[in-house]
């Protein structure tokens, strides 16, 4: 198809796809769907779920930051671009006739909303219960796509998990009282982000019995930026550092040459922990994720017991 013809047409659709915007951003009935999802936080939702969306997320940047579960190696993803830009005119020529979103912002779903109906997942408020509120998102998608029975069985296996850990903690003999931090380096290990309140990672770790040290503001989505000498407002809290590869590796060995690094007491005691790479910036299924890691660190000997 020409793009002059094309653009017409979907000049023509745009015009008049208000009629296609359902009430509460509900899929189609009575047709295949055909899913926009894109943010990895939508992509990983759905594919919890036992559902491929028809274009989305780049899958080399899925990947690359952690996101859980994998693409299926078979699932031909169409490269959506950045959410912030909705290309509609891709919208159009795919067929697409439902988006998923989490983190995609309010502007640009309304912008895809003109082509297809829009369910957004409602996670990051900027209020406690993160956790809570991205399993009521995947349940939402279920009853939305028929796939309930996989909801209820994905959550079931998550909550086994986080009780698991917690009793794996509760029985290691860790000082109930020592905080943890939980928090990604940049490559000079000047600064860090930091997860606290708002985040699902502070609901998983509290789930767990894990006292979060950052007790400072965070955004909507439960973090805050920051330089690394915030970490002495909790010195003895142990840190841990989510494994992002050579930049992590690099900021580390930044900061084995700092004076002001080497005089925390949890550094001294050697109490610093690379964890897994966990997407932080998802949906439920990065609850499963960290809790792998998160597994592994409560099992260690010199995390229970120093």
């Amino acid at each position: 198809m020409k793009r002059r013809s094309f653009c017409a047409g979907a000049a023509a659709m745009l015009a008049g796809a208000g009629s296609l915007v359902q009430a509460a951003g509900r899929p189609p009935t009575g047709s295949a769907l055909r899913i926009l999802a894109p943010d990895r936080g939508a992509v990983s939702s759905l594919l919890a779920l036992g559902v491929e969306p028809i274009a989305g997320a780049d899958r080399a940047f899925y990947d690359s930051m952690g996101a859980e579960p994998r693409m299926p190696p078979g699932m031909n993803i169409v490269n959506s671009g950045d959410p912030i830009e909705p290309n509609l005119e891709l919208m159009i020529e795919l067929g697409i006739n439902w988006c998923v979103t989490v983190t995609t912002p309010q502007i640009a779903r309304e912008r895809m909303s003109v082509v297809a109906p829009v369910t957004h997942l409602d996670i990051f408020t900027g209020q406690i219960g993160a956790l809570d509120r991205a399993a009521d998102g995947l349940r939402t998608l279920a009853r939305l796509t028929g796939r309930e029975a996989q909801a209820a069985a994905y959550i079931g296996q998550v909550e086994a998990r986080m009780a698991e850990v917690a009793r794996t903690l509760a029985q290691s003999g860790r000082p109930p009282q020592r905080q943890t931090y939980l928090v990604t380096l940049n490559d000079g290990g000047r600064s860090m982000v930091a997860y606290g309140r708002n985040s699902i990672m502070w609901d998983v770790m509290t789930r767990v019995g894990l006292r979060n040290a950052w007790t400072r503001s965070t955004n909507e989505y439960g973090f805050s930026v920051g330089g690394v000498e915030l970490l002495a407002e909790a010195p003895d809290a142990d840190i841990v550092v989510v494994d992002f590869g050579a930049s992590t590796t690099a900021a580390l060995r930044q900061l084995a040459v700092s004076p002001f690094w080497n005089r925390l007491a949890s550094v001294r005691a050697g109490r610093v922990y690379r964890i897994p790479l966990i997407d932080l910036f998802n949906s439920y299924p990065s609850a499963m994720t960290l809790l792998s890691g998160l597994d592994g660190l409560v099992r260690r000997e010199d995390f229970r017991h120093v």
